[in-house]
């Protein structure tokens, strides 16, 4: 009888199923981004969430669900700089991906008195001479 057969050191018959493997794309279609998972469905992002698109896709990056080239190319990044930016991710949380420039400070050059003087310069060389170059 089979049943009652010992089985410890024979090798077993019973396999596991075959995790299903998925390939997740991404697109962008008209405003949006989208990141399709196949059969367990699409993820669609507004373009002008930018800190939500690169948390998302550099995420996937991270836990090698996508290619580094694929994620460039959503990004519009070298691959260099979306794999510093993943590292970044995985480091410092979202907070190192915010841009934090502030650009200039303070006025170096003219004050607005002498912007005013040289607006004014402007257009009267316009009015009087018909031509916003330098040129003859």
């Amino acid at each position: 009888l089979p049943a009652l057969k010992d089985r410890r050191r024979s090798s077993s018959t019973f396999l596991l199923p075959l995790k299903k493997s998925f390939k997740i794309t991404i697109r962008t279609e008209g405003q949006s981004v989208i990141v399709d998972f196949g059969a367990a469905g699409k993820l669609k992002i507004p373009c002008q969430n930018t800190l939500q698109i690169r948390v998302i896709l550099l995420t996937l990056l991270d836990n090698n669900l996508i290619s580094t080239r694929e994620v460039s190319e959503a990004l519009g990044f070298s691959t260099v700089h979306t794999l510093n930016l993943t590292q970044k991710l995985h480091t410092d949380d979202i907070s190192a991906l915010i841009d934090k420039r502030k650009g200039q400070q303070q006025e170096y050059r003219f004050t607005p008195e002498v912007k005013a003087e040289l607006i004014q310069q402007f257009v009267l060389d316009i009015v009087s001479s018909g031509k916003s170059s330098g040129k003859l």
